[in-house]
């Protein structure tokens, strides 16, 4: 069982959500990390965002245009990659749901987005949570499957990062891995809380990632949590360091801004017009 932490708003979920498509998908890597799946296969617990936020965030991620559904908001063309995702919006009864579907299927992973909601009891209270987390771990060892919990830090608290987890350390406790979600001033950080499978070196490895406008997160450093966080860079800089070539055509007339949106787009970097107007002036 591993668990992603974090204060609210930095983007918790939507990480969840392309993590889940890359394994339906069948990526073998995702944010550089190498990805081992068997199925295919991803029940996605989902209790804080609803049907409607989720088909939304969904349908962005995937790259699915308006026009590409019916008057009922249902796919024209059925994406095959959708069969292998199942969600559940209820709290409530959600290990029976689970083992239900687990009889039936063989699922790679089992997101459950949010701990808080499924887990009615006192937080604070180290046995409970440990007995709640057990019957989940008793699942993932039945079944073959990876159980990945959202989980909130308390508010204003100010420690390390696996002190600052909401409730009993008896959560922590439990589970084999922990990675914690940042945001700060657009600049999203992910780094490792807690392995028991890494050494110390590759424990203190961080991740500079970038939230692009279709919701999908691309990595754009690497670095040591322990020493310096990694400089800020902005998708102004991105574009000056690492797609020069790009502007230069832009600025020669080989190519549009659109063709130069849409190249930077398939690259995973997500632009605006003002974006390459401002890095084309920096060029000089």
């Amino acid at each position: 069982m591993s668990a992603l932490v974090g204060e609210s708003g930095t983007g918790k979920s939507t990480f969840l959500s392309q993590l889940a498509i890359g394994i339906i998908k069948g990526e073998d890597v995702f944010l550089g990390y190498n990805l081992s799946t068997r199925s295919k296969k991803v029940l996605y617990v989902s209790t804080e965002d609803g049907l409607a936020f989720t088909h939304e965030r969904l349908s962005k991620q995937l790259g699915y245009s308006e026009d590409m559904f019916s008057t009922d908001g249902i796919l024209i063309e059925k994406d095959p990659f959708l069969s292998n995702i199942w969600f559940l919006f209820d709290n409530k009864d959600v290990i029976d749901s689970i083992t239900q579907l687990l009889e039936t299927e063989s699922i790679d992973l089992i997101i459950v987005d949010a701990y808080s909601d499924v887990f009615e009891e006192d937080m604070n209270h180290a046995n409970k949570v440990r007995q709640f987390l057990t019957e989940y771990g008793k699942l993932a060892d039945q079944y073959g499957c990876a159980i990945l919990f959202m989980h909130h830090f308390g508010k204003g608290i100010r420690t390390k990062a696996k002190h600052k987890i909401l409730g009993s350390a008896g959560f922590e406790q439990k589970m084999r891995s922990i990675l914690s979600l940042d945001r700060k001033d657009d600049q999203s950080f992910l780094k490792t809380v807690k392995n028991n499978y890494l050494s110390h070196d590759e424990g203190n490895s961080a991740d500079h990632l970038l939230l692009g406008d279709d919701l999908l997160f691309t990595k754009i450093a690497s670095f040591d949590s322990g020493a310096e966080r990694a400089p800020k860079r902005t998708k102004l800089d991105i574009v000056l360091e690492d797609h020069r070539e790009v502007l230069i055509e832009v600025q020669n007339g080989n190519l549009s801004y659109k063709d130069a949106i849409d190249l930077l787009n398939n690259l995973g970097l997500s632009v605006s017009d003002g974006t390459i107007s401002k890095a084309i002036k920096r060029l000089g």
